[in-house]
């Protein structure tokens, strides 16, 4: 699926997120299907490591998937201790998700 603007990208990531990435759809992944992901992703600016791969570009690629990771830990920490609302961490990618880079 194309989308002509980023916001519009954003919107589906979340939808796809959402729709992929629930604990019940997660169970039923890792049981029926092998643990195979439903996988999908962004090309836009703000994709990571747009381009052909170099020593540098990687290790900016490592950078912002730290952040990535770090980000999700911490809005999944915000949400379990009650001080976000659930619904937020669809906004954001989950490291162990179908999600692509």
């Amino acid at each position: 699926i194309l989308y002509p603007l980023n916001a519009l990208v954003e919107d589906e990531l979340r939808r796809l997120r959402q729709a992929l990435g629930t604990p019940e759809v997660v169970a039923w992944l890792n049981s029926e299907r092998g643990g195979n992901r439903v996988t999908f992703g962004r090309y836009t600016g703000l994709t990571p490591l747009a381009g052909k791969p170099s020593k540098e570009r990687l290790e900016a690629l490592r950078k912002h998937l730290k952040e990535v990771d770090d980000a999700y830990r911490s809005v999944d920490k915000a949400i379990r201790e009650g001080r976000l609302d659930d619904g937020v961490r669809w906004y954001f990618p989950d490291p162990e998700s179908g999600e692509m880079w």
